[in-house]
C-alpha cells in the first residue's frame, strides 16, 4: 500500500489581519528559520507557520522586498515542517529550487544566538495572540452588545456563547507560547498536542549531543552510550581511591571524544565545567600535565615553553574548529558556596562565550544545599537532589562524587591480605557513608577502586550499583597507561583493554541477567554484594545468573554464588564437608549395630 506523505496545509483564514510587519522584522524571521535547528524547535516554527498563514497577503504582496522576504520564511517553515529537513544546506538548497530570485539579503552562515532566539519566540507569541484577538474580536463585540441589549429572559441564552469564545481564546493564547524548558514538557494524547510532544521526545532522544562519550569502551557501555543529558552520575570510593583523578580523565576524554558537539547556542563555544572544591587549580593543573602528557616528571623538569607544547600538541589541551570543547577549571574553597552557585557559574560562562555542557563537581560533601539541614543525611540528599535539578534545567549531565565509609575500607585492605578477588564487585550500597538518600536522589551511582591483576598491573575498577536505564555490563576494570597513576587507558578507538575479572576465570556457562525493572523503567541498585562469598572461578557480570527481589521502585540484583568458596578461610568444600560427616555418621551407627 501506497503511504502518501503528509502535507502542511495551510490553516483557514478567518478575518485575516492586517498586521504589518517591517522588514527589519522579516530578515530576523529569515535568519531564525535557518539557524541551527539543535537551538529552534519543530514546535517554534509550527507557531512561526500560524502567525505567518495568518497576515493578511495584502499587507507584502505589493511590495517586492517583502514579498521576496515572506516567501522566503515560507519555504524554510515547508523545509522543516514538511520534508523534515534538518541539516542547513539541504534547507538552503530547497528554499532556492522553489524561488526565483537570488537570496541576497540573506547570510547562508548565520546564526543567532540563545538569547536573540528567545526573544524572537516571545515576538511570535505575541503577534499569534494578536491575531487570535483580531479573529475574535468581532464575535466578542457581538456577544457583549447582545448582552447589553438583551432583556433579562434572553440573557441567559448569550452567556454560554461568550464562555465558549473566551475558552477559545484562552486555548488559542496557551499554543501561542512555546515553553522549551524540558522540565515543563506535558504528554496528552490530545490530537495535535500528542504529535508535538512525541516529535520533541523523538528529536530529544535521537539528538547525539544529549550523550557525552569517554575514551573507555567499558564506561561508555555501562552507561548506555555515555554521560546522558538531565541524568546525576555519583562516581563513589575509599578515601585517596582516585574519585577525584577518575573526574578529571573524564573531563580529559569528554573534551577530546565529542568532536561534533554542538551547542544549544550556536554562537557559543562548549565547555566542561571542572568546579574543585578539593583541590585546588594549582594542584588539578599539575594532575592534569601529568594525565594528558604521560610524562614521568613533574612540570618544573621541563621550561615553560616545553609545558606549552607537551599540553597543546601532545595532550591536545586546545580549541580548535576540530576540536572546539573547552575545559573550564575553577576552583571554590569548603563549604564557600552553595548549589545556588551552579547557576551564576553558568550564566558568567554564558557571558564569556561559552556554553557548559557538563558540570563536573569534586566534592559532594564540600558544596552546601540551598536547603541548609542540621542533619547529614537530609543534607546530602538536598545537595544530590539540587544539583540533578541543575543539570535538568540546563539539560546537562551532572557528575559528582562521595566516599565510602570505614567498612568499605577495610574490605579493600583486607583483600590485599587474603586471596586475590575482585574486591571492587564486593563493595555495595550499604558503603555508601552516611546518606542513602544519595542514592534515592542520583540516577547513577558507581564505586571505583584501584586493583590489581595476577601480574601486578594496576587497574581502576568500576563497579555499577544503581542505573535508571538498560545496560549491559555491571563491572569492568580499566587499566592504568603505562608507568602512569593517573591516566586511564583509553581504548575507544581500537580493541578492548578493560577485563571484566581480575582474578580467576569466567563462568563457563554464560547466561544473560534475568533482569526485570518496574513499570518506571528503573534498574535498581546492584548491590548488597558486601560479604566475601564469591565463588573462586566466577565474577559478576552480565553472564553471572541473578535472583531478583522486586522493591518498589528500584530492583536489587544479588549475584548467585555457584561454588561456596569463602575467601581468606581453608578451601573447604561445605557440600563435600556434608557428604563426609553423614558417611561418618553411617559408620558410627553401623558401628553400634555390630555391638
Amino acid at each position: 500500500m501506497k503511504i502518501q506523505k503528509k502535507s502542511i496545509s495551510k490553516p483557514k483564514i478567518e478575518n485575516p489581519n492586517s498586521m504589518n510587519i517591517s522588514i527589519t522584522y522579516l530578515d530576523i524571521f529569515c535568519k531564525y528559520v535557518i539557524t541551527d535547528p539543535n537551538s529552534v524547535s519543530i514546535a517554534n516554527i509550527a507557531n512561526l507557520n500560524r502567525m505567518m498563514n495568518a497576515l493578511d497577503p495584502k499587507t507584502y504582496t505589493t511590495d517586492p522586498e517583502k514579498n521576496k522576504r515572506v516567501q522566503f520564511i515560507m519555504q524554510a517553515i515547508n523545509a522543516r515542517l514538511n520534508h523534515n529537513l534538518t541539516d542547513r544546506q539541504m534547507i538552503l538548497a530547497e528554499i532556492q529550487s522553489n524561488l526565483k530570485y537570488d537570496l541576497d539579503f540573506i547570510d547562508p552562515n548565520v546564526n543567532l544566538s540563545a538569547d536573540e532566539i528567545a526573544r524572537v519566540n516571545d515576538t511570535i507569541a505575541e503577534g499569534l495572540k494578536y491575531a487570535f484577538v483580531f479573529k475574535y474580536v468581532d464575535k466578542i463585540i457581538g456577544v457583549c452588545t447582545d448582552i447589553k441589549t438583551s432583556d433579562f429572559d434572553h440573557r441567559g441564552q448569550v452567556m454560554p456563547t461568550l464562555e465558549h469564545i473566551i475558552d477559545e481564546t484562552k486555548n488559542e493564547f496557551r499554543k501561542a507560547t512555546v515553553n522549551d524548558d524540558i522540565t515543563d514538557m506535558v504528554f496528552s494524547l490530545d490530537d495535535g498536542a500528542f504529535e508535538d510532544v512525541m516529535k520533541r521526545i523523538y528529536d530529544l532522544n535521537a539528538n547525539p549531543n544529549r550523550r557525552l562519550v569517554t575514551g573507555m569502551q567499558g564506561l561508555n557501555i555501562m552507561t548506555g552510550g555515555g554521560f546522558e543529558s538531565s541524568r546525576c552520575y555519583v562516581i563513589l570510593g575509599i578515601t585517596g581511591g582516585g574519585k577525584s583523578l577518575v573526574l578529571l580523565n573524564l573531563a580529559y576524554q569528554i573534551k577530546k571524544y565529542n568532536k561534533t558537539y554542538q551547542t544549544k547556542d550556536p554562537t557559543k563555544r562548549p565547555t566542561v565545567t571542572y568546579l574543585t572544591m578539593e583541590n585546588t587549580v594549582l594542584e588539578t593543573t599539575n594532575r592534569l600535565f601529568d594525565l594528558v602528557t604521560e610524562s614521568q616528571y613533574s612540570m618544573t623538569s621541563y621550561s615553560y615553553e616545553e609545558v606549552l607544547h607537551k599540553m597543546r600538541e601532545e595532550g591536545q589541551l586546545k580549541v580548535t574548529e576540530n576540536s572546539p570543547i573547552d575545559i573550564t577549571i575553577i576552583y571554590k574553597p569548603n563549604l564557600s558556596v552553595d548549589t545556588g552557585y551552579l547557576y551564576t557559574l553558568y550564566d558568567n560562562l554564558m557571558d564569556q562565550g561559552k556554553e557548559m555542557i557538563c558540570l563536573i563537581q569534586d566534592h559532594l560533601m564540600r558544596i552546601r544545599s540551598v536547603m541548609s539541614s542540621n542533619e547529614p543525611r537530609f543534607e546530602l540528599g538536598n545537595i544530590t537532589n539540587e544539583i540533578k535539578t541543575f543539570g535538568i534545567k540546563k539539560d546537562i549531565p551532572t557528575i559528582t562524587n562521595f566516599h565510602l565509609n570505614r567498612d568499605a575500607m577495610m574490605k579493600v585492605e583486607n583483600s590485599s591480605k587474603i586471596s586475590k578477588i575482585d574486591v571492587t564487585q564486593k563493595l555495595g550500597k550499604s558503603n555508601v557513608s552516611e546518606s542513602t538518600m544519595i542514592l534515592n536522589n542520583c540516577d547513577v551511582s558507581i564505586i571505583i577502586n584501584k586493583d590489581e591483576d595476577d601480574k601486578g598491573q594496576s587497574y581502576m575498577g568500576f563497579n555499577l550499583i544503581k542505573m535508571r536505564d538498560k545496560t549491559n555490563l555491571f563491572y569492568f576494570a580499566q587499566p592504568f597507561a603505562y608507568n602512569s597513576t593517573i591516566r586511564l587507558i583509553q581504548d575507544i578507538n581500537g580493541p578492548a583493554m578493560y577485563k571484566e575479572h581480575l582474578h580467576g576465570a569466567p563462568t563457563s556457562t554464560p547466561k544473560v541477567a534475568n533482569i526485570r525493572t518496574s513499570s518506571s523503567n528503573i534498574m535498581g541498585s546492584i548491590n548488597n554484594i558486601t560479604s566475601f562469598t564469591t565463588p573462586t572461578d566466577a565474577t559478576f557480570s552480565q553472564n553471572q545468573p541473578t535472583d531478583i527481589d522486586e522493591d518498589e521502585e528500584e530492583t536489587i540484583i544479588k549475584p548467585v554464588a555457584r561454588d561456596p568458596f569463602i575467601r581468606g578461610l581453608p578451601k573447604v568444600d561445605p557440600r563435600k564437608e556434608a557428604e563426609d560427616k553423614m558417611n561418618d555418621l553411617k559408620s558410627k551407627l553401623a558401628a553400634r549395630r555390630n555391638t
